[in-house]
């Protein structure tokens, strides 16, 4: 069971939600299989929270399409043409480099977001949110906080363009990244547990008192 979800969460990053919506279906509906627990954050981009600076000698920068490979290289991220198409559409991929040595990447989706616990793969966002998704370190530059000093330099950012809040969703087990993400301001929003089995899903969510994931219930729970 294990293997079969590791394998469709890397057919999700390779493809995307919806082609892997279509690979699905010319495969047979009954193909896939799929239980997920999900801690849902928020974090507050107007209040106060915790800022961690990056490392001195890091720089974070949109990455800009002729960098797509690079991103592909770091852990945590699709494949090149789903990043091109991210950066190409409503999402914003942010990467940090020292010496121009690639560290750390992840993306904030704007308008919408990927999730397989939505119907047709892509969760409405209201227009003051954004949601982080695949951050990956680079092995070489783990436990020097280049994680929580971009996300914390991603927020102030993006409080200036007005954004409202910023989610991000880790699976219940993750506990390393659960408590990567509380260092970093975000606060428990809803627990998620979402059981699939071809195209029935049941999800069911729980809110756990942060505000700014509360329309979660409405378009996902059920």
């Amino acid at each position: 069971m294990a293997n079969a979800v590791s394998r469709l969460r890397s057919a999700v990053h390779e493809n995307g939600p919806v082609g892997l919506a279509r690979k699905v279906a010319g495969r047979g509906a009954h193909s896939v299989l799929l239980n997920e627990d999900h801690i849902w954050y928020a974090l507050a981009l107007g209040a106060d929270r915790p800022r961690r600076p990056l490392p001195e000698g890091f720089e974070l920068r949109m990455a800009g399409a002729d960098e797509s490979d690079a991103v592909a290289q770091l852990p945590n991220q699709p494949g090149v043409d789903e990043i091109r198409s991210r950066i190409a559409g409503s999402a914003d991929v942010y990467m940090v480099s020292e010496d121009g040595k690639p560290a750390f990447a992840c993306t904030i989706f704007r308008d919408r977001t990927p999730t397989v616990a939505a119907r047709g793969g892509w969760l409405d966002l209201p227009d003051d949110t954004v949601c982080l998704e695949d951050s990956g370190t680079s092995p070489d530059f783990r436990g020097r906080g280049v994680a929580p000093g971009a996300w914390s330099a991603i927020a102030d950012e993006l409080a200036e363009r007005g954004f409202h809040t910023m989610l991000t969703k880790v699976t219940v087990d993750n506990e390393p990244s659960r408590r990567a993400v509380a260092k970093a301001g975000f606060r428990e929003a809803a627990e998620m547990h979402m059981r699939r089995v071809g195209p029935f899903r049941r999800v069911a969510l729980s809110p756990l008192g942060a505000p700014g994931a509360e329309f979660l219930v409405s378009l996902l729970g059920g």
